[in-house]
């Protein structure tokens, strides 16, 4: 048995035309849908020391990976790693922004149990698209955390647990 633990949205076309190849999917608050009613906050507009708060409810828990955290690398490789990041990002971005196109017809085409994770206090990806990412994928649930942001899994480590109990099923 393959699974894929988590993706985020673009790579759900994996699943969409490959999905007998793995039996379950978590995504974690996946990008990619755009919806108007819910819009993703804008990146390039948030001032980098107001990131944190838009990563976890609890700024703290954010904090410990930026630079002087408990879990953060060096200054200078957290730099490295932001500009990596920001390529990467401006690579996936240059042809439709943070919303494909085809991606909403691609969900109707994943054959597996997923599980959609989402954060209720998420002000990077609002929650309400939890709903309409689980409306799209026929055989999705959505396990709403409460309590906290995008970074549900280090705010709630219950959440791992979750997660874990969902791809273990048989």
């Amino acid at each position: 048995m393959l699974v894929i633990p988590w993706a985020g949205g673009w790579q759900t076309e994996i699943a969409a035309v490959a999905g007998e190849r793995f039996n379950r999917l978590v995504l974690i608050a996946p990008a990619g849908l755009n919806h108007p009613d819910y819009p993703m906050a804008n990146l390039g507009e948030i001032p980098p020391q107001e990131l944190p708060g838009y990563l976890a409810h609890n700024v703290d828990v954010a904090l410990k990976y930026f630079p002087g955290g408990a879990e953060a690398p060096s200054p200078e490789e957290f730099g490295a790693a932001r500009q990596r990041e920001d390529e990467a990002l401006g690579n996936i971005l240059k042809t439709h922004g943070f919303g494909h196109p085809n991606l909403g017809r691609w969900l109707s085409r994943i054959p597996n149990e997923t599980l959609i994770v989402w954060g209720e206090k998420d002000r990077l990806m609002p929650p309400g698209q939890a709903k309409i990412w689980a409306s799209l994928i026929p055989k999705a649930k959505v396990l709403m955390v409460p309590g906290v942001g995008h970074f549900a899994m280090q705010e709630a480590p219950t959440t791992v647990t979750a997660i874990g109990d969902f791809l273990a099923r048989g």
